[in-house]
């Protein structure tokens, strides 16, 4: 998905089209998921420019009114409180309280701080440090396990568990970090 600007609710003139806080453009990657989401609403929209001809504003959004026009806050205010519902989280939940749980959770999975950052959007490394600095102890823990794990034998490259057959010879370290080849029996 490309996030080419932002759209804010100014008073006196509605809603107005603007630049991104970084003034940059940004692509963020979506998953099987999301990109079927995404393809379904492009497909809907697609039906209603087809029956509305001129009539259908042509501004690119991913999500738009009937008529392809900004939706109004209240409008995304409604459609999060219902989604919040049926997903059964507490209703004070704000939609920016999804973009922190989404920081956190890549981050607490172990994803690298500059592919975190870089989806949030944020200039500079520094911010989403600052901001999420909470969910670095969990990663920390989770990358020194993976390396023991690696360095024991019982990881591969890709981070897959394997069994050492016996009679084969598998890399190890030993005490002085010198690598060792032994022979498993």
């Amino acid at each position: 998905m490309v996030v080419r600007r932002s759209l804010t609710p100014v008073q006196g003139q509605g809603l107005v089209f603007g630049l991104t806080k970084t003034h940059q453009v940004r692509i963020v990657e979506l998953g099987p998921f999301g990109l079927a989401v995404l393809r379904d609403q492009r497909a809907r929209q697609a039906a209603q420019r087809r029956q509305l001809g001129d009539g259908y504003a042509t501004h690119d959004l991913v999500v738009a009114d009937s008529l392809g026009k900004p939706l109004q806050v209240s409008t995304v205010y409604r459609w999060v409180q219902a989604a919040l519902a049926r997903a059964g989280l507490p209703r004070h939940t704000r939609l920016h309280d999804l973009r922190h749980t989404h920081a956190t959770l890549l981050l607490a999975r172990g994803h690298a701080l500059p592919v975190v950052s870089d989806r949030m959007g944020h200039r500079d490394k520094s911010t989403t440090a600052n901001l999420y600095a909470h969910a670095l102890p969990n990663s920390q823990r989770a990358a020194a396990r993976d390396l023991d794990a690696y360095i024991s034998g019982h990881r591969d490259d890709a981070g897959m568990t394997r069994s050492p057959s016996p009679g084969g010879s598998q890399q190890v370290w030993d005490g002085s970090l010198e690598r060792k080849t032994v022979l498993l029996v």
